[in-house]
C-alpha cells in the first residue's frame, strides 16, 4: 500500500463540483422522462450520458506516473482504496448484494503477489529503480532523481574513497535486514512485468542518496548481494475478476448516469471513489503536471464494478468503451497479466545470479 495514501482521506474524499449540466446541483436528479422509451439499456444510457469530462485522461495519466515507490501505479492505488474500505469496514455505494460487494473488494486488494525465494542475485547499486516502502509522502520521478534533488543531510558526510562506500551501504539498509533472516542480506524485489529491481523493505533514503552520489563522483561501481523477491500480478485473482466483473474507471458524471440506468434496470453493480494520485509534493516532475494535479486534487473519479452474470453488462461496456472519460480497467488487468511470464518457482534451490551492469 502506498504510504502517501491516507485511508481516512480516501473514505472522506470530496466530490468534485459539476458545471454546465442539467443536473448541476449535488444530488439533483437527472432531468429525463420518468418513462423509458423503447430500446435497449445501451440506448437508454446514451440518453443520460453527459458530455465527456476532458480532464479525466489527465487524471488517469497522473495515476500511471512512474515514481521512486514501487506500489505507485493505477492497480496499486486501487488496491490501497479497496483495502481502506476493508480495513474500516466501510461499505461503498452499491446496487448489488453485500456478498458480491465483499467478493470484489477482496479481489481488488490482492492484485499483486510477492514471493520470497531462496535465490540470490548480485546487482550494481544503480540498477535499483526505487523502493517498496518510502518513509515520506513526497514523490520523485525515480530514485536517481531523488538523489540529485535532495540536499545532503546535516552530519552525513559523503564518501571520498571507495573504502567508505560499504559503510554508507550498511547505513542505507539499517533495519532492512531482518534478524530472523539466516542469509543476513537485504531483499530486492524483481517485477516480472518489466524486470525492474526495487528495495523490498525499509531503507534510509538520505544515506542511500549519499552512497549514490559518492559512486557518481568517484566514478566507481558498487555491487552487493541480495535475496530475490518475485513481484508479479496475481494471475488467479485477475482471472477471477475478469470472469465475474466488468471494471470501468470513469468520471463522476458517467458514474451518475450508469447508476441511474442500473437502478432502473436492476443491473447489479457497486463503485469506489478513486482520488487523484500522487497526493503529496512532487519534486522533479514537470511543472505543468504538478499544476494539473493541484487543480484536480479534490476531484474523484470512480471504479464501477458490474456483474458479468447480468445480460446487460456487456451492452453497457460497449456503450462506454469509446468515451474519453471512461477507462476499461478489466482490459488493463488482462494486459498486465499477459506481461507476467515465466515466473520462477520461489522454492527452487539456492542459486546466485549475477547481472551485468546497465
Amino acid at each position: 500500500m502506498p504510504p502517501c495514501a491516507d485511508s481516512h482521506s480516501i473514505l472522506n474524499a470530496r466530490m468534485e463540483p459539476t458545471q454546465d449540466l442539467p443536473w448541476t446541483e449535488e444530488g439533483a436528479a437527472f432531468q429525463i422522462p420518468t418513462r423509458w422509451k423503447k430500446g435497449g439499456i445501451a440506448a437508454r444510457l446514451g440518453k443520460v450520458l453527459p458530455p465527456a469530462d476532458l480532464g479525466f485522461e489527465g487524471r488517469n495519466h497522473l495515476r500511471k506516473l512512474s515514481t521512486q515507490v514501487m506500489s505507485d501505479s493505477l492497480p496499486g492505488y486501487i488496491e490501497t482504496i479497496a483495502n481502506a474500505y476493508r480495513q474500516f469496514k466501510a461499505v461503498p455505494a452499491m446496487l448489488c448484494s453485500p456478498k458480491a460487494q465483499q467478493a470484489v473488494l477482496e479481489d481488488l486488494t490482492n492484485l499483486f503477489l510477492e514471493e520470497v525465494t531462496h535465490n540470490f542475485i548480485e546487482l550494481d547499486i544503480t540498477q535499483i529503480k526505487g523502493a517498496r516502502f518510502w518513509p515520506t509522502e513526497d514523490r520523485y520521478p525515480s530514485l536517481q532523481a531523488f538523489c540529485s534533488i535532495v540536499e545532503p543531510e546535516s552530519g552525513l558526510s559523503e564518501a571520498t574513497s571507495f573504502a567508505e562506500l560499504p559503510g554508507l551501504f550498511e547505513r542505507s539498509i539499517n533495519g532492512f535486514v531482518k534478524p530472523s533472516d539466516i542469509f543476513n542480506v537485504p531483499r530486492v524485489a524483481k517485477q516480472s512485468s518489466d524486470g525492474s529491481f526495487w528495495w523490498s523493505e525499509t531503507i534510509d533514503p538520505p544515506c542511500l542518496a549519499a552512497l549514490l552520489r559518492g559512486c557518481r563522483r568517484l566514478r566507481v561501481d558498487f555491487r552487493f548481494k541480495a535475496r530475490l523477491v518475485l513481484a508479479h500480478a496475481n494471475l488467479a485473482t485477475i482471472r477471477r475478476l475478469g470472469e465475474d466483473w466488468t471494471l470501468l474507471l470513469c468520471s463522476r458524471r458517467v458514474r451518475d448516469a450508469v447508476e441511474y440506468v442500473c437502478e432502473k434496470d436492476q443491473v447489479p453493480c457497486c463503485w469506489l471513489p478513486i482520488p487523484v494520485f500522487p497526493r503529496a509534493a512532487m519534486p522533479g516532475f514537470n511543472a505543468e503536471v504538478v499544476s494539473f494535479r493541484d487543480e484536480n486534487h479534490s476531484v474523484n473519479d470512480f471504479l464501477i464494478c458490474l456483474l458479468n452474470s447480468h445480460p446487460d453488462t456487456h451492452s453497457l461496456r460497449v456503450e462506454l468503451a469509446t468515451r474519453a472519460d471512461t477507462f476499461d480497467f478489466s482490459r488493463y488487468l488482462s494486459d498486465l497479466a499477459a506481461q507476467t511470464k515465466d515466473v520462477p518457482d520461489p522454492k527452487s534451490a539456492i542459486a546466485l545470479e549475477v547481472l551485468p551492469d546497465h
